[in-house]
């Protein structure tokens, strides 16, 4: 672990792993390293493929092999790697994934509360303490317009101080919103890259979902997993046999192409939000007939006839 991003520098040969100037002895995550560093808020843990940035190295030729004698070389030749160095420093190597520890207590206290109360957008154990947030961040970008709003019953933290929570979501929202804007920018038009996938989804939404005998509506209740190409959602949507009753369902969306972007009519299931077919006018209009069913409706008739016809009926008593 190292203070700042790796990389490789200037003599380093290709057998020489990732590496920064600085690098971290201390146990990071103990209670002592808190105890003195009490001002510290949260960590923020970047990981790197080091594998990735060696590829990139030597697709562009950045290592060089010492000249020696032909008969040498031949002799050395299983040493090749060892042999090839930098001329000069690498470029910084760009972080896979990340992950955010808390450190202060009173962003712990917080950070339960949210998991309790907030348990759809933030999930997880509440008793936990273990990286609490996980890129790609989802639960800030689907509450970051109402962050003010989960943060303001101070009673609920026992009077516990909330301005290491505000850092920590206000450190998520700028150092992420060029691509929380690029997200948004890209479901408004009715699109979605792999790269956004797992954002399109936000809990409390409805959701259209496809089946043969026409769209389904159905509000989702959370994201229960995300896989590199699949998204595992728990939703719910009203049922009617007489009486009308909550249907729970899980559902897996697939990506369904090689390519990198789409549009979101491809998928099984997307947000009725964000359709840019006339789709939502029609589906709340039938639903509105749905609830209505709710008392005796009348929904349809059909007869026999184009005309209704009276028969009269003549009586005589004997």
């Amino acid at each position: 672990m190292y203070r700042d991003p790796p990389r490789l520098f200037q003599g380093d040969s290709r057998v020489t792993p990732l590496h920064g100037r600085f690098k971290i002895t201390q146990d990071v995550f103990s209670e002592d390293f808190a105890a003195e560093n009490p001002l510290l808020a949260f960590l923020v843990i970047k990981e790197y493929n080091c594998g990735e940035y060696f590829e990139k190295e030597v697709s562009r030729d950045a290592f060089k092999t010492i000249e020696m004698p032909d008969r040498m070389a031949k002799a050395l030749a299983k040493f090749k790697p060892q042999l090839s160095f930098l001329e000069k420093d690498g470029p910084e190597a760009s972080y896979s994934s990340q992950r955010i520890f808390p450190i202060a207590y009173e962003l712990k206290v917080v950070l339960r509360y949210l998991r309790s109360s907030y348990s759809q957008y933030f999930g997880g154990d509440a008793e936990s303490d273990e990286a609490v947030f996980s890129w790609p961040y989802l639960g800030i970008y689907h509450t970051r317009h109402m962050t003010d709003d989960i943060l303001n019953p101070a009673e609920a933290f026992n009077h516990v101080d909330v301005s290491f929570a505000s850092h920590l979501i206000n450190y998520i929202k700028t150092s992420n919103e060029k691509e929380f804007q690029d997200a948004d920018a890209q479901f408004a038009s009715g699109l979605v890259t792999r790269q956004h996938f797992s954002k399109l989804f936000a809990p409390e939404d409805v959701l259209v979902r496809k089946t043969e005998h026409g769209p389904v509506g159905c509000i989702l209740s959370q994201v229960s997993d995300i896989h590199e190409n699949s998204v595992e959602l728990e939703c719910w949507n009203w049922g009617f046999d007489g009486r009308f009753f909550k249907e729970k369902a899980n559902w897996t969306v697939e990506w369904p192409s090689g390519g990198d972007r789409i549009s979101l009519d491809l998928l099984e299931l997307y947000p009725l939000k964000f359709d840019k077919n006339g789709l939502r006018e029609k589906m709340f209009t039938r639903g509105d007939m749905f609830w209505k069913c709710r008392s005796r409706q009348l929904v349809e008739c059909d007869s026999l006839t184009t005309r209704f016809e009276f028969q009269t009926v003549s009586t005589f008593n004997l």
